[in-house]
């Protein structure tokens, strides 16, 4: 695939560490303006902007040094990766073809901070030739955005597939869980909407029933002081473990060990975590949302709660870690729709087939075909 791509994106978030390199391995010439130190695998890496700082002044400074750097690298085409922040510095870059990706809470909680913030995700949703989300939902609220339909394509980030297991290894069982205790999995950052306070105080009542259960949070975010307190305070600090966030590798072989996912955001589009968890072959405990109602089939593959009623979050917690047999039921129908929907190389491949189509299968004379705004 002979393209010259340019990314506009957080080089820190493990999302882009699939996409770039992916399009690297296949022969693309891949650029990323970003302003986190960072490298890649193939991927020619630029710094752009001091990470903090600035306020406004910093984001009109980033967009200048980003059109000139567009405008030496002449790509084929410029993606950016959210519509705020990274997603204001494509679109302010006048290039075209431009990919904008929604990640959800830039088009789902940010527009309702302001009217000032909702005028610049409109603008910069604008300024996109294509615009990609991972849900119905999300695609649902761009439209709004925007005003219009839109040009949208739903496409996931993907899973290599065959690295993860749905039973652990011996090794892997004896090193995580040597006990063989029943484990809650939460892999959402300790954010506010996120709710992790909620989930630690359903784990506790979910404890006094079943004593053999323990709870496992990858805990980054500036709640964990607040959570790691409120386990304390509730007496399950011996059983809540709070882990600092590890390689892919790591996160895999906690998955195969544990016995039931959880996240209830208070809004959220398609987590890469669920799509992890539903690999590892693991029944899920999940917000009753738009997005999330597009995986999660009640009584066929996990349970959708409200995200403020502990209670039922907790009932749930128990009537699984219970039941093995409708653990290992659920989970197979997971894993299946894993293999399904969420294949790395199909859906990486969905993309290329679209940039290809914007790009007229890759002509490199930038002067002629993409013009600025």
């Amino acid at each position: 695939m002979n393209l010259r791509l340019c990314y506009i994106a957080d080089g820190l978030s493990r999302h882009n560490h699939y996409m770039l390199p992916w399009f690297a391995s296949k022969g693309c010439e891949v650029h990323l303006l970003t302003d986190r130190p960072v490298e890649m695998p193939g991927v020619f890496v630029h710094r752009i902007a001091p990470e903090q700082g600035g306020g406004a002044f910093r984001h009109l400074l980033a967009a200048y040094h980003v059109r000139r750097r567009i405008a030496e690298i002449c790509p084929d085409l410029v993606h950016g990766h959210n519509i705020t922040g990274y997603g204001y510095w494509a679109a302010m870059s006048g290039f075209h073809p431009l990919v904008q990706t929604a990640w959800g809470a830039d088009v789902l909680v940010q527009p309702n901070q302001s009217r000032l913030v909702r005028t610049l995700v409109r603008w910069s949703l604008s300024k996109a030739d294509l615009i990609t989300t991972d849900a119905c939902a999300l695609s649902q609220a761009v439209s709004n955005l925007l005003g219009h339909p839109g040009r949208i394509a739903e496409i996931q980030w993907g899973l290599e597939l065959a690295r993860y297991r749905t039973e652990p290894t011996p090794a892997v069982l004896q090193r995580l869980n040597p006990e063989g205790h029943l484990l809650v999995l939460s892999m959402r950052r300790m954010i506010p909407y996120f709710n992790i306070d909620r989930i630690v105080r359903a784990f506790a009542a979910t404890r006094k029933s079943i004593p053999n259960s323990r709870l496992i949070c990858f805990a980054e975010g500036p709640e964990r002081p607040r959570c790691v307190k409120l386990a304390e305070d509730l007496g399950v600090s011996d059983a809540a473990l709070f882990l600092d966030w590890v390689q892919e590798e790591e996160l895999i072989d906690w998955l195969s060990v544990c016995d039931v996912f959880v996240s209830i955001p208070d809004v959220d589009s398609t987590p890469h975590s669920l799509l992890m968890a539903f690999a590892a072959g693991l029944p899920v405990i999940v917000s009753d949302l738009p997005a999330y109602r597009e995986w999660v089939n009640p009584k066929e593959n996990g349970v959708l709660v409200r995200p403020d009623d502990e209670q039922s979050l907790a009932d749930s917690m128990i009537e699984l870690l219970r039941n093995a047999d409708l653990r290992r039921e659920w989970g197979i129908r997971n894993r299946q729709l894993a293999e399904q929907k969420a294949n790395r190389d199909v859906e990486m491949n969905r993309l290329a087939d679209l940039y290809r189509e914007l790009t007229g299968k890759g002509c490199r004379d930038c002067r002629e075909l993409h013009k600025t705004a």
